[in-house]
């Protein structure tokens, strides 16, 4: 293998031939970069299909496609408002098809999934649309003010259809408005956002159409409720049919509840579903929340006639503030088997009160609403069931965080033993904690105020390989914050600690090393006489990275090196390692080649057969700047070259970008122009790719090269 440990040779090229040999692998670079993200070409299409059942809207369709098409000097800004269930939902994924062929790219963003438990703050879901736009995570800035920035340069002069759900405040809307005059917002809201017209003299000179959206005609709410009973289903007298889709004044949602009773239970008469509702339209409405439209009573009917059990599903989906809940979580709560807990989702989806999603169960808004009062009029019952959930969840997030890296040091073992495993790669488990993401947080947020201390901290711990390599800044600062709480009141000191150690990261990632400081100083004050010294050490070691980060390599340095002693003195041999390859970085940073050498060297071979490929990548590029600069420059590119390939085999595209540049530079020095070629057009790709805002510097590079 080219580029083994130590290859420092010193040889300085002067020649064609021999620069031919130094970088004789640059042409086998493109085969390590073909399996990464979708190239920036594709259209981003982040859009669920519409439903199937969908009925007329023809007028509001028509109008919204005429905005669509219309020329203007900015963005156009369409905002559906109306009570909940009178299908604005439909409405936003029905544009989005009939209005694809306009549109280069659409994004979404859905303030509603942790409803009651707080929202999707406006800065997560910034991160979350560019993450659409595909931005790689490394990209993606931590500050609020700082990712609008990076959105408007991303959709400047772009065809970018936006698709806003369950907004609460016109501040949501206008911040996602995209620079350019072909971009189109679409929104959805139950409160009237009475302020989203934007001032005339405002430098984002947008002005909102606020349609008002209600029920569904009579004839079209008859044909809708015609079509989810089937032509098999006799609905009987006409009269009574248009009685009924009166009462429910349209409302699609409340049409399929509706349809799915009649559907299912054969013998029940359409004048006696009339009478059902008419008498809970009497009842005093519910309190719906403040500034929204309409009430939850009408669903009363629909949930008495549910079995026993498929209630009790019910009221647990109420009770969770969760966006879609997983099968296997349900079944774990309801203490029944997989199959059983099938069943009664299937009761449930017949009538139309869950939706299924590729994540699990959901109720639609209105419902979900409806839900969660029932379950809180049978709190003993909920409160049970909620907190088996909890504890599911957090046995899955531990089977997913093993999966990632089975020999991380951990406080504790929150997989469930006996429990088929959630995942099976590391792959995977990323992919699942990306997907669950919303979910996790909401079922953290229900620990704390459940006051389920050791689920609170344990689930934090668990997503600690999700939030250290993903930017969802805000959401990991507050997670780790009641997580520290939790473990304060519960947890020994060297959980408090680690917990303390994960949120520190956070502050660091988001520029507050102060608080961060604050953190590990409690922890380091926690664990300084604990009698397994690995917390401790590893206390010094988030503690020499939030001194890195800040420039601080002398400090950091002293840090490292206390915590390589102490992993020394335990005889830890990954420990080890992983501080010899921290002092390795902050010697170079201080100059200290020779010894920075030795200490990447020792780590390198204490990692050899450990199968950590990230690390090893990461080794061999941190030597190669070192050799750079002790003028080893053919054993830098043999180094860079193992990096690459050890990247290139684990699909890590942030390992693989800063070798390519290294080799980028070293070819240009040599004057290989053919090598400096190939390995810019590696990086330009991985940064257009990625969505990287140093793009355009290697491509005017590459140009320049080429002209």
């Amino acid at each position: 293998m080219p580029g083994a440990p130590g290859d420092g040779t010193n040889n300085q090229f002067g020649g064609t031939a021999e620069n031919v040999a130094m970088f004789r692998y640059a042409g086998s670079v493109t085969m390590t970069t073909q399996q990464f993200a979708p190239p920036p070409q594709q259209r981003s299409w982040a859009v669920a299909a519409p439903e199937g059942t969908f009925t007329d809207r023809a007028d509001i369709l028509a109008r919204i496609g005429a905005v669509a098409k219309a020329d203007r000097e900015t963005a156009a800004v369409v905002v559906l408002t109306g009570a909940a269930g009178v299908g604005k939902t439909a409405v936003l994924h029905r544009c989005a098809a009939l209005l694809r062929p306009h549109f280069e790219f659409a994004v979404t963003a859905d303030f509603g999934p942790l409803w009651p438990q707080g929202g999707v703050s406006l800065s997560d879901a910034l991160a979350g649309m560019l993450t659409e736009l595909y931005v790689d995570q490394r990209w993606i800035p931590a500050t609020l003010a700082d990712r609008r920035k990076r959105y408007l340069s991303l959709t400047e002069g772009e065809k970018v259809l936006v698709l806003l759900d369950n907004v609460h405040h016109a501040a949501e809307v206008l911040a996602l408005i995209p620079n350019s005059r072909h971009a189109l917002v679409l929104a959805a809201s139950e409160f009237s956002l009475d302020d989203m017209n934007v001032p005339e003299e405002s430098d984002l000179a947008v002005r909102a159409d606020l349609t008002p959206l209600s029920g569904l005609p009579e004839d079209d709410a008859v044909e809708l409720l015609a079509k989810i009973c089937g032509p098999a289903r006799d609905l009987g007298d006409e009269g009574q049919v248009r009685e009924l889709v009166g009462l429910l004044g349209g409302s699609p949602v409340d049409l399929r509840v509706a349809g799915g009773r009649l559907k299912t239970r054969k013998t029940l008469e359409v004048g006696h579903l009339i009478e059902e509702l008419t008498e809970e339209l009497r009842r005093a409405p519910e309190e719906a929340p403040r500034g929204a439209l309409g009430s939850t009573n009408r669903f009363d009917p629909a949930y008495r006639w549910l079995s026993a059990p498929a209630a009790r599903m019910y009221r647990l989906l109420g009770a969770l503030a969760a966006p879609a809940v997983p099968i296997r979580i349900i079944a774990a709560a309801l203490g029944v088997p997989g199959e059983e807990a099938g069943l009664l989702a299937d009761e449930l989806l017949r009538v139309y009160l869950v939706e299924e999603l590729p994540t699990g169960f959901r109720l639609p808004g209105a419902i979900r609403r409806h839900a969660h009062r029932v379950a809180r009029q049978a709190a003993d019952e909920s409160e049970a069931m909620v907190e088996e959930a909890v504890k599911a969840w957090v046995a899955d997030a531990a089977d997913a965080d093993y999966a990632v890296n089975a020999n991380r040091l951990r406080v504790t073992d929150a997989r469930r033993a006996g429990r088929e495993p959630l995942c099976t790669s590391s792959r995977a488990a990323m992919d699942w904690f990306a997907a669950n993401h919303d979910a996790l947080l909401a079922v953290l947020r229900t620990a704390d105020a459940g006051h389920w201390d050791e689920q609170t901290w344990q689930l934090f711990e668990a997503m600690w390989p999700f939030y250290s390599t993903h930017k969802l800044l805000h959401a990991w600062r507050e997670a780790g914050a009641l997580a520290v709480k939790a473990a304060r009141r519960s947890g020994p000191p060297r959980v408090e600690a680690r917990i303390r150690c994960y949120l520190s990261r956070a502050y660091v990632e988001l520029g507050e090393f102060e608080s961060a400081h604050t953190e590990l100083v409690r922890a380091r004050e926690l664990t300084e006489h604990d009698e397994e010294v690995k917390y401790f050490a590893s206390v010094l070691d988030f503690l020499g990275k939030a001194k890195y980060v800040e420039g601080e390599f002398a400090e950091a340095l002293a840090v490292y090196r206390e915590s390589l002693r102490l992993h020394e003195q335990i005889e830890d041999r990954r420990g080890i390692a992983l501080q010899s390859q921290f002092v390795g970085r902050c010697l170079g940073e201080l100059g200290e080649h020779v010894a920075a050498l030795a200490a990447f060297d020792r780590a390198d071979e204490l990692l050899a057969d450990s199968g950590d490929a990230r690390t090893l990548s990461q080794i061999a590029t941190s030597r190669a700047a070192v050799l750079v600069a002790l003028g080893r420059d053919a054993g830098a590119v043999a180094s860079l070259h193992r990096a690459v390939e050890i990247a290139g085999a684990l699909g890590t595209v942030a390992l693989i970008d800063k070798p390519l540049e290294l080799l980028a530079d070293l070819a240009h020095r040599y004057g290989d122009a053919e090598a400096e070629r190939t390995y810019l057009r590696q990086v330009c790709e991985l940064h257009d790719r990625t969505g990287s805002p140093r793009a355009a510097e290697f491509r005017r590079r590459l140009d320049s090269l080429t002209s």
